[in-house]
């Protein structure tokens, strides 16, 4: 067991996690692990999980406290009604689905119990399955050291598991692509497509200043390595963002890879409140303005040439205030000496004696925290974003609709991407 992976299980991991089952008569042992959060769910989502071989789903049963749950109590007791099950604990269960040694891991933490702190919602449960599949991995019941995460309205391809690279491949982490299935209603189509653009120009102004922090952070397209998820400590306990802050630490340890498109996880176009902010409820909110084209949601163009600019100085090996911020409009400057930048200078001065690690120690710092913080700074999200139609024109976009703009970013995106 290598000593983060120890230390992380002993110090980190949540308290009273499902002991793996007794080794008896029957050997329980997976290729593959697959982690889900589940809050007021119906079983129907069971059927349409990939019908792989040797694979455990670990399904957390959650919900925040004080909002209702009924919907998983149906689901708890539905399950071991319908299935063949093995009891774990007092709220785990081993349930055997149809196939080829396929099961779940049932961890219900919701019925008659408190249920979990709001604000920690699903970067907590999500924390919960990845605990409990390191440990069971160190176990010995699970053989891939790969983490995947999903939800449970995602769809996943049939080459989900085959997908992940192999042990050679020294990645820390993947995400999958994505693609939303249609909305039912116009206006939640709108919306969706709105959001899709929000999100891939977003990653494609990213990848136009060569960020090397470029790629989506989406919870149900995801899979960590076990050793790098003992690395970071886990998922933050977050009631939202916790994917995005998960792969910012990761790709500290090395390159995130996206996959290819023919691993593309089908994501739910409903709306939702799960969660504080995310596709639910940005559907949510565009589909119930009058003027949803006009709903300032896009950042300008023009901070991603600042960023391009400062990652330019940077990969130039510009090391003092005056290099680094050469060329630079003054709003931009100023950004920076407000997140600190010549302090950090100051630091990577230290700890960087040569010119790749002086670059090095600068880009952990100026991670994919800092470079959102960096874009606020230039574009406030309350005053400073542009509506479809101004970002559409400032972009170079003007005659595309939404979901051509949303199609275009999207090829653009996977295309550089899956080729880097």
């Amino acid at each position: 067991m290598h000593k983060s992976i120890q230390q992380y299980l002993s110090r980190y991991a949540e308290p009273n996690l499902p002991a793996p089952p007794e080794q008896g008569q029957r050997t329980y042992q997976w290729q593959w692990v697959v982690c889900i959060p589940c809050f007021n769910e119906s079983s129907a989502f069971i059927e349409a999980l990939p019908k792989t071989a040797n694979v455990l789903i670990i399904l957390v049963v959650n919900h925040p406290r004080g909002r209702d749950s009924g919907l998983n109590i149906s689901l708890v007791e539905s399950l071991p009604c319908e299935h063949p099950s093995l009891e774990l604990g007092p709220h785990d269960r081993l349930i055997t689905l149809d196939g080829d040694n396929r099961h779940i891991l049932l961890v219900d933490r919701s019925t008659n119990q408190p249920g979990f702190n709001p604000k920690q919602g699903v970067g907590l449960a999500r924390k919960l399955a990845a605990d409990v599949a390191l440990k069971w991995h160190v176990h010995g019941l699970i053989q891939s050291d790969w983490i995947a995460m999903t939800d449970a309205d995602a769809r996943l391809p049939e080459t989900y598991f085959e997908a992940l690279p192999e042990p050679k491949i020294d990645t820390p982490a993947v995400v999958y692509p994505f693609s939303h299935s249609q909305a039912e209603l116009p206006e939640e189509q709108l919306a969706l497509a709105l959001y899709e653009v929000k999100l891939h120009h977003y990653v494609a102004g990213l990848l136009y200043a060569k960020s090397p922090y470029a790629h989506h952070s989406i919870g149900s397209c995801m899979a960590i390595r076990a050793k790098a998820y003992a690395q970071v400590r886990g998922i933050p306990k977050r009631a939202a963002g916790e994917d995005f802050y998960l792969l910012n630490k990761t790709n500290k340890l090395g390159k995130i890879r996206t996959l290819g498109l023919t691993s593309t996880v089908m994501l739910s176009p409903r709306r939702s409140d799960r969660t504080p902010f995310g596709t639910g409820q940005g559907v949510n909110t565009l589909s119930d303005e009058a003027t949803p084209l006009n709903t300032q949601i896009f950042y300008p163009p023009r901070v991603f040439e600042s960023l391009k600019g400062f990652l330019a100085n940077i990969a130039s090996g510009a090391q003092t205030f005056d290099a680094l911020t050469a060329a630079l409009p003054e709003e931009a400057i100023t950004a920076l000496k407000t997140l600190g930048v010549e302090s950090a200078l100051a630091h990577c001065q230290r700890h960087g004696p040569t010119p790749e690690q002086f670059q090095r120690q600068l880009h952990l710092w100026f991670d994919g925290f800092r470079t959102l913080k960096f874009i606020h700074q230039l574009a406030p999200p309350k005053t400073g974003l542009l509506s479809f139609d101004e970002w559409s024109v400032q972009s170079g976009n003007a005659a595309l609709n939404p979901s051509e703009a949303s199609q275009n970013l999207r090829a653009l995106c996977y295309q550089t991407l899956t080729d880097d």
